[in-house]
């Protein structure tokens, strides 16, 4: 439509802006002109559905969560990160939720065109809106072991020998279970097993795939740690 004042000139139309821009402002903004992008820890990345709704039976993100006046997508992946998630997602201007895992339903197939409210630390950089979370990730950082993703000991075990009743654990400095080791490429957990009860061992464990830590006890019953 011609301009009031200049028919000369376009000025728009019906729902439709004739756009100018500064250039040197144009370079601080996303592709699409909405809104700056976010400056991210190292590591993080947009996730490949930026914005995602919210679960329908509960937060998408239901691990750690913070909330402040000056949130951003960097504060909030810092904060995720800091609490061992790879997922960070700012929601309603100052809420960050982290998470391993998209739960409730929610998921990268389900986007949302609700992430329209500035943060509240930068409101040039979107930080989701009412339902729905920007979402940020760092594949690098692995899901901690739990109850309920920890792989449990399947199969038939040599007689005497049972599965401890905490299948995974942690590591320390100096081993764990200081008796002897072995290491080899065919490792199996049948080979482990006989290998300590040969030699008296009441504990064994097997790590990394390929190794085989022996305790110095030779108490029985038997039982293995995997």
């Amino acid at each position: 439509m011609p301009c009031g004042g200049s028919s000369a000139k376009i000025c728009g139309g019906p729902d439709a802006l004739t756009l100018f821009a500064i250039p040197s402002k144009v370079n601080n903004l996303s592709a699409d002109l909405t809104a700056k992008a976010a400056s991210l820890p190292a590591g993080w990345a947009p996730a490949s559905t930026t914005c995602i709704a919210e679960g329908q039976n509960g937060r998408a993100l239901n691990g750690a969560a913070t909330a402040s006046d000056d949130m951003t997508p960097s504060k909030c992946a810092s904060f995720c990160a800091s609490q061992g998630f790879r997922y960070a997602g700012v929601e309603y201007t100052s809420e960050c939720h982290c998470g391993n895992d998209l739960s409730n339903g929610a998921s990268l197939s389900g986007p949302s065109s609700q992430c329209n409210m500035g943060c509240a630390g930068d409101s040039n950089v979107m930080c989701g809106g009412y339902g729905a979370l920007s979402l940020y990730t760092n594949p690098s950082i692995a899901p901690p072991v739990t109850a309920s993703n920890t792989p449990t000991v399947s199969g038939s075990l040599p007689a005497g020998w049972s599965a401890a009743s905490t299948q995974c654990i942690k590591e320390v400095s100096g081993r764990a279970l200081t008796g002897a080791s072995i290491a080899g490429d065919s490792m199996t957990v049948s080979t482990c097993l006989s290998f300590c009860q040969a030699r008296g061992f009441q504990l064994a464990g097997l790590e990394y795939g390929c190794e085989l830590p022996l305790s110095f006890s030779a108490l029985s019953p038997l039982m293995s740690l995997s």
